[in-house]
């Protein structure tokens, strides 16, 4: 069966991506609480209740667009950060329990995770003489290993179509992350960071994130009859 997905859930990024590199005493107006994503795979039925299957997933936490001002409240810039996953995975599927069109079933799930950050950085007039910097964008990443686990059930929808709806658990921890391109940013106004260099905060820290949490999601699933 082919399937397509949608998931929503709670994000613990916070402000991990930018709140160590934005310069001392910066307040930054904005959180990532959630995200949300979309999936495309196949699912290969390897007997009555044991399922694999084998997803394209995508996530986008909540990009935050917000002020960066000083203690004394001057605005000195407006930052864009968004952080985006791609993520391919394989899931094994258990069908524990089946009543009439209904099925309930388990899922344990790994992915290879390529994470992307971008900050983009407007400096205002303020900002750029307290900084020492002008107008930047610095895009990060790093590929980590995934992992889920959830409990979900299955109905028929349809002729050859079900629907499906599952809660989980979503494992996401990224431990460092390179620079892809050159920059001059807020900790290294003069000599700049470079492509492959590694992103530290501003105590000489990796920058690490937590992109994991709780998720529900809801799937179509359509059964080629013909196999």
């Amino acid at each position: 069966a082919a399937y397509v997905r949608g998931t929503g859930g709670l994000s613990q990024l916070a402000q991990d991506s930018f709140r160590d590199s934005s310069g001392p005493a910066t307040t930054v107006d904005g959180s990532t609480k959630y995200n949300y994503g979309g999936e495309v795979g196949f699912m290969f039925g390897l007997g009555t209740n044991f399922h694999v299957r084998i997803g394209a997933e995508v996530l986008q936490e909540n990009p935050v667009v917000g002020d960066g001002t000083n203690s004394a409240g001057a605005s000195l810039f407006t930052l864009n950060s968004s952080v985006f996953v791609f993520n391919p995975n394989i899931a094994f599927e258990y069908v524990y329990s089946a009543n009439g069109n209904m099925r309930f079933y388990s899922v344990f799930g790994v992915g290879y995770a390529n994470v992307t950050v971008v900050n983009d950085y407007k400096m205002t007039g303020p900002g750029q003489t307290a900084l020492n910097v002008g107008d930047f964008k610095e895009t990060m990443d790093t590929n980590v290993i995934s992992g889920q686990v959830g409990f979900g059930l299955e109905t028929l929808f349809t002729d050859n179509v079900t629907f499906m709806a599952d809660v989980g658990y979503r494992y996401l921890p990224v431990k460092s992350l390179k620079y892809k391109a050159d920059t001059v940013n807020i900790l290294s106004p003069t000599t700049g960071v470079h492509k492959g260099d590694q992103v530290v905060n501003q105590d000489g820290s990796n920058r690490t994130l937590n992109l994991g949490g709780l998720f529900a999601g809801v799937a179509f699933r359509f059964y080629l009859n013909f196999l």
